[in-house]
């Protein structure tokens, strides 16, 4: 009889909505929080989802939240997230990026910047104008304490037009940095 009440009261306990918070929602809450108090964006959000997040380690994760919205690209700003015993800081990633492969500066946004969970990377393309003819591309990977440029390319904006067609005469687009 008391096994019979023991399992009755088991399956009860497992029936039972969990109340807490999956630490994927404790993290995203506290980035939104943090996000609507010291991020400039042109693009208001209200809520994160778990594509949002990448899990980078035990207690590492990055969040990216859409930032500017445009006609044709939209950008992004990462938050680090660290979860130590339930105890979660958020603060800003900074990103190397460049224009030419010689100088090297830092960026809190990437332009049409997706996550690739399997590598721990992110990609970034940004296109310099609408149609296409220049910009650059960028991936990040983690190192396991930290982003590193691992890829970069450039294609500078078209100054010449071909007179026939009137379409834009690039040069080849070329890899600045692989590591």
């Amino acid at each position: 009889m008391f096994r019979h009440f023991v399992f009755l009261l088991s399956l009860l306990f497992l029936a039972s909505p969990v109340t807490a918070q999956p630490a994927s929602q404790k993290i995203l809450a506290k980035v939104l929080a943090y996000h609507q108090k010291h991020a400039d964006c042109d693009y208001q959000i209200d809520e994160l989802s778990d594509d949002d997040l990448m899990v980078l380690n035990k207690q590492s994760s990055i969040v990216m939240v859409l930032c500017i919205t445009g006609a044709y690209q939209g950008s992004s700003v990462f938050y680090m997230a660290d979860n130590y015993d339930g105890e979660i800081s958020v603060w800003t990633q900074t990103f190397a990026t460049t224009d030419d492969g010689k100088k090297f500066t830092g960026t809190d946004s990437l332009t049409s910047a997706d996550f690739d969970r399997k590598t721990k990377s992110i990609t970034a393309f940004y296109k310099s104008r609408g149609i296409g003819d220049c910009g650059s591309t960028s991936t990040y990977t983690w190192s396991g304490n930290r982003f590193y440029l691992v890829e970069a390319g450039f294609m500078p904006c078209c100054a010449v037009t071909d007179e026939k067609s009137g379409s834009p005469q690039c040069k080849k687009f070329r890899k600045l940095r692989e590591q």
